[in-house]
Protein backbone atom coordinates (compact mmCIF):
# COMPACT_ATOMS: atom_id res chain seq x y z
CA UNK A 1 0.00 0.00 0.00
CA UNK A 2 1.42 3.38 -0.99
CA UNK A 3 1.87 6.25 1.39
CA UNK A 4 -0.64 8.35 -0.62
CA UNK A 5 -3.26 5.58 -0.44
CA UNK A 6 -2.71 5.43 3.34
CA UNK A 7 -3.23 9.21 3.51
CA UNK A 8 -6.41 9.06 1.44
CA UNK A 9 -7.81 6.28 3.60
CA UNK A 10 -6.92 8.18 6.74
CA UNK A 11 -8.60 11.36 5.47
CA UNK A 12 -11.76 9.45 4.50
CA UNK A 13 -11.94 7.93 7.98
CA UNK A 14 -11.29 11.34 9.55
CA UNK A 15 -14.08 12.94 7.47
CA UNK A 16 -16.58 10.23 8.42
CA UNK A 17 -15.73 10.63 12.10
CA UNK A 18 -15.92 14.42 11.88
CA UNK A 19 -19.38 14.56 10.33
CA UNK A 20 -20.98 13.95 13.73
CA UNK A 21 -19.21 16.91 15.32
CA UNK A 22 -21.42 19.85 16.18
CA UNK A 23 -19.02 22.75 16.43
CA UNK A 24 -15.57 23.93 15.50
CA UNK A 25 -14.21 23.35 19.02
CA UNK A 26 -15.02 19.64 18.76
CA UNK A 27 -13.32 19.54 15.36
CA UNK A 28 -10.22 21.23 16.82
CA UNK A 29 -10.14 18.73 19.69
CA UNK A 30 -10.33 15.85 17.21
CA UNK A 31 -7.52 17.37 15.13
CA UNK A 32 -5.28 17.71 18.18
CA UNK A 33 -6.08 14.17 19.27
CA UNK A 34 -5.48 12.70 15.83
CA UNK A 35 -2.31 14.63 15.01
CA UNK A 36 -0.76 14.07 18.43
CA UNK A 37 -1.71 10.41 18.68
CA UNK A 38 -0.77 9.48 15.14
CA UNK A 39 2.46 11.51 15.13
CA UNK A 40 1.52 12.81 11.72
CA UNK A 41 4.03 14.62 9.57
CA UNK A 42 3.49 18.30 8.86
CA UNK A 43 1.95 17.74 5.41
CA UNK A 44 -0.59 15.30 6.81
CA UNK A 45 -1.44 17.68 9.65
CA UNK A 46 -2.21 20.38 7.05
CA UNK A 47 -4.44 17.95 5.16
CA UNK A 48 -6.32 17.04 8.35
CA UNK A 49 -6.87 20.72 9.19
CA UNK A 50 -8.12 21.46 5.67
CA UNK A 51 -10.49 18.49 5.78
CA UNK A 52 -11.85 19.61 9.15
CA UNK A 53 -12.54 23.14 7.87
CA UNK A 54 -14.33 21.68 4.86
CA UNK A 55 -16.49 19.46 7.09
CA UNK A 56 -17.33 22.28 9.49
CA UNK A 57 -18.26 24.59 6.62
CA UNK A 58 -20.50 21.94 5.06
CA UNK A 59 -22.27 21.32 8.38
CA UNK A 60 -22.69 25.07 8.94
CA UNK A 61 -24.20 25.66 5.49
CA UNK A 62 -26.59 22.75 6.03
CA UNK A 63 -27.64 24.36 9.30
CA UNK A 64 -28.27 27.69 7.55
CA UNK A 65 -30.73 25.88 5.26
CA UNK A 66 -32.61 24.31 8.18
CA UNK A 67 -36.03 25.17 9.61
CA UNK A 68 -34.38 25.71 13.01
CA UNK A 69 -32.17 28.48 11.56
CA UNK A 70 -35.09 30.04 9.64
CA UNK A 71 -37.06 30.34 12.90
CA UNK A 72 -34.13 32.05 14.64
CA UNK A 73 -33.47 34.29 11.64
CA UNK A 74 -37.12 35.34 11.52
CA UNK A 75 -37.15 36.04 15.27
CA UNK A 76 -34.03 38.23 14.98
CA UNK A 77 -35.44 40.15 12.01
CA UNK A 78 -38.66 40.74 13.96
CA UNK A 79 -36.79 41.81 17.11
CA UNK A 80 -34.57 44.21 15.14
CA UNK A 81 -37.48 45.44 12.98
CA UNK A 82 -35.53 44.24 9.91
CA UNK A 83 -33.16 47.20 10.31
CA UNK A 84 -29.37 46.84 10.18
CA UNK A 85 -27.91 47.16 13.66
CA UNK A 86 -24.88 49.01 12.31
CA UNK A 87 -26.09 51.47 9.66
CA UNK A 88 -29.89 51.60 9.82
CA UNK A 89 -30.49 50.36 6.27
CA UNK A 90 -32.99 47.54 5.67
CA UNK A 91 -31.57 44.27 7.01
CA UNK A 92 -31.16 41.38 4.59
CA UNK A 93 -29.02 39.01 6.68
CA UNK A 94 -28.60 37.76 10.22
CA UNK A 95 -25.03 37.86 11.52
CA UNK A 96 -23.50 35.69 14.24
CA UNK A 97 -21.92 37.96 16.83
CA UNK A 98 -20.29 34.88 18.35
CA UNK A 99 -19.91 31.24 17.38
CA UNK A 100 -19.64 30.10 21.01
CA UNK A 101 -23.09 28.47 20.90
CA UNK A 102 -23.29 27.68 17.21
CA UNK A 103 -26.34 25.54 16.38
CA UNK A 104 -27.81 26.46 19.80
CA UNK A 105 -27.52 30.24 19.58
CA UNK A 106 -29.39 32.58 21.85
CA UNK A 107 -31.08 35.44 20.03
CA UNK A 108 -28.60 37.86 21.62
CA UNK A 109 -25.84 36.01 19.73
CA UNK A 110 -27.37 37.25 16.47
CA UNK A 111 -27.96 40.63 14.81
CA UNK A 112 -29.91 41.79 11.78
CA UNK A 113 -27.61 43.44 9.25
CA UNK A 114 -27.68 44.73 5.68
CA UNK A 115 -25.67 42.94 3.01
CA UNK A 116 -22.93 45.60 2.96
CA UNK A 117 -22.38 45.51 6.72
CA UNK A 118 -22.55 41.71 6.70
CA UNK A 119 -19.79 41.54 4.08
CA UNK A 120 -17.63 43.98 6.06
CA UNK A 121 -18.21 42.08 9.31
CA UNK A 122 -17.50 38.72 7.71
CA UNK A 123 -14.38 39.83 5.86
CA UNK A 124 -12.87 42.12 8.51
CA UNK A 125 -14.16 40.54 11.71
CA UNK A 126 -16.86 41.59 14.05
Amino acid sequence: MTKMHDRNGFLQTFKKRSLALRNIEEVHMLIEHVTHRAHLDEQMQRLVRAASREIWTENYHNYLRSAKWRRKRDAVMKRDLAVCRYCGRPATEVHHLTYDRIYDEELEDLAAVCDICHTLLTEYGG
